[in-house]
Order: structure tokens, then C-alpha cells, then sequence
């Protein structure tokens, strides 16, 4: 069983062609297609009176985003050519602007790759660390005392994190890109 990757990505192009690239992302049976993309959901942010659409897809995927929709020794379109594709491949023969970022919290990276119509702007990861604060598990009469005792027992510092500093999922994080989800369009 694979680690999930969570991704978010913008792909900016004409409806139809937009719509064929969602295509490619869900349907095993089409081809071309990307592999072990386990979910995949649209919203179109904008739409242009030319046509152009600027759609956020949301999902997970196996291992990587690396994995799953680029070319390249260790992908799944590497293993099967014939019938797989790839982000970069997909934005020069749609004519797209594809950007996505992502994170897998059990091994620990975030990636972030964008392609402007075949031309490849970023194709970067980094090192991104993920602690989740259970405060039931600290035995401790208020919450800044739990969640001291989580920073200790992870040795983060109280310098570094605050309890405003948790995310919605109740994590705070070390490592990422600073500009993790900061959308060229």
C-alpha cells in the first residue's frame, strides 16, 4: 500500500482542453492517462470570455506527484509509455499552464512543479516535517501546558511555535516551501 500525496494544482487553458486533462487524471481507460491518481476534484476558479478556464483540482495520489504524472526513471509513465503521460507532456499538447504543489506527511516532503505550454518553470521538493498535537495524550491542566509538553517531547521550540501556529488538522509544521501554494495564476 502506497503513502498518499496530497496535491493541489491550478491548470489554466481552454475549457475543452482543460476538461480532456481531468479527463486524463481519473480515467484509467483513456488514453493517455496518469497512474494511481486516487482522487481528483474540480472546481473552475475563473472563466475568461475567450474560453479560458483556470480550474483548481484537488486529490491524492500515490507516493508523489513525481510518481504518478511526470516522466522519468522511478514514475509509473515510465513503466508503462504507451499508454501514460505526464504533466509537462500534457501542457504543450493542450496548450496549458499546469502548476501544482503537494506534501506527503509520512515521508516527510512537499513538492512543486509548474509547466507553462510544454516549457517546464519549476520542478522542485523540499524536506517537510508534519507533528500532530493530540493534547489527550499530555497529562496537564491547560492547553499551553499540553502543548509544551508536545513541543518538548518533539523537540521543537517554544521560540518557534505557539498554539496559533497549528493548522486546521491540528499540526504544525517545519521544513516546506515558503511559498507552498502561492499560485502563479
Amino acid at each position: 500500500m502506497a503513502n498518499n500525496c496530497f496535491y493541489t494544482m491550478h491548470v489554466k487553458g481552454k475549457k475543452e482542453s482543460v476538461d480532456e486533462f481531468f479527463t486524463e487524471l481519473r480515467d484509467y481507460e483513456h488514453i493517455p492517462h496518469f497512474w494511481r491518481v486516487f482522487s481528483a476534484d474540480r472546481l473552475d476558479l475563473q472563466t475568461d470570455p475567450d474560453g479560458t478556464v483556470v480550474a483548481e483540482i484537488i486529490g491524492d495520489c500515490a507516493w508523489s506527484v513525481y510518481c504518478c504524472m511526470l516522466d522519468g526513471a522511478g514514475t509509473y509513465a515510465h513503466d508503462c509509455p504507451e499508454v501514460s503521460t505526464s504533466l509537462q507532456k500534457e501542457s504543450e499538447r493542450l496548450s496549458l499552464a499546469i502548476e501544482v504543489f503537494s506534501e506527503e506527511p509520512a515521508c516527510e516532503f512537499q513538492e512543486h512543479y509548474h509547466y507553462e505550454n510544454g516549457a517546464e518553470i519549476a520542478n522542485e521538493d523540499v524536506k517537510w516535517e508534519s507533528y500532530w498535537f493530540d493534547e489527550d495524550r499530555y497529562d496537564a491542566p491547560t492547553r499551553e501546558e499540553k502543548f509544551a509538553a508536545f513541543l518538548k517531547e518533539n523537540d521543537l521550540s517554544a521560540r518557534d511555535y505557539s498554539l496559533e501556529d497549528l493548522d486546521d488538522c491540528d499540526c504544525v509544521h517545519s521544513g516546506g516551501f515558503g511559498y507552498y501554494g502561492d499560485f502563479a495564476f
